[in-house]
């Protein structure tokens, strides 16, 4: 299987398949990853003075914030100062953000849906935006923290919709509609630009 993704190629071969042919197989292909890779954005590594997208607005990374990051209007500040620490503090911080703001929208949702609260979490996840158990825990994938405002909300409500349907059968797209009306426009947006949230950092 061959998947270009955040301006890597990945391949996965099955364990009995010969490296040669698969790589001259892959060299088959190098008119649709060229492809594929000119429509990836450069990588955004986590340095400082790079400026993310953030929970929806433009925020430069900077040095010298209060002892685990803080997020501004326009700024992550960082505690950190040494360079190499810098990317791991950055993620810290945006994973803890984007936590607190799903906690908060979830809870919003689960309340407009007459359910009970359940945990969330935040995890980095390849295949998929989020996810609800049967026990009402859901999780997030954490790059949604680099997509526009109302993607996120719409991943949110999504999964809170999961909460009573858990399928994508008729019934569960008419709850997603009564708790976050407009959705089709995020959802699409996250379909055509979700690869775009992988540019940032280490993927």
């Amino acid at each position: 299987m061959l998947r270009v993704s955040g301006g890597s190629i990945h391949l996965t071969i099955p364990t009995r398949a010969r490296a040669a042919a698969a790589l001259n197989w892959l060299e088959q292909q190098r008119g649709f990853i060229e492809s594929e890779l000119r429509g990836i954005p450069d990588l955004v590594p986590f340095s400082l003075g790079n400026e993310l997208p953030v929970l929806g607005r433009t925020r430069r990374i900077t040095a010298g914030g209060p002892r685990g990051g803080a997020l501004k209007d326009n700024a992550l500040a960082l505690h950190e100062t040494d360079p190499a620490r810098i990317p791991a503090a950055t993620e810290r911080l945006i994973r803890r953000v984007v936590r607190e703001e799903c906690e908060q929208q979830i809870a919003w949702f689960w309340r407009a849906l007459d359910v009970p609260d359940a945990s969330v979490s935040i995890r980095q996840m390849r295949r998929r935006w989020g996810s609800c158990a049967v026990d009402g825990s859901t999780t997030f994938n954490w790059r949604l923290a680099f997509a526009p405002s109302d993607v996120l909300s719409y991943v949110i409500a999504h999964e809170a919709a999961h909460r009573i349907e858990m399928n994508h059968g008729p019934r569960f797209w008419a709850l997603v509609e009564q708790i976050y009306p407009g959705f089709e426009a995020p959802s699409l947006w996250l379909k055509d630009n979700g690869e775009s949230l992988f540019v940032y950092g280490t993927v």
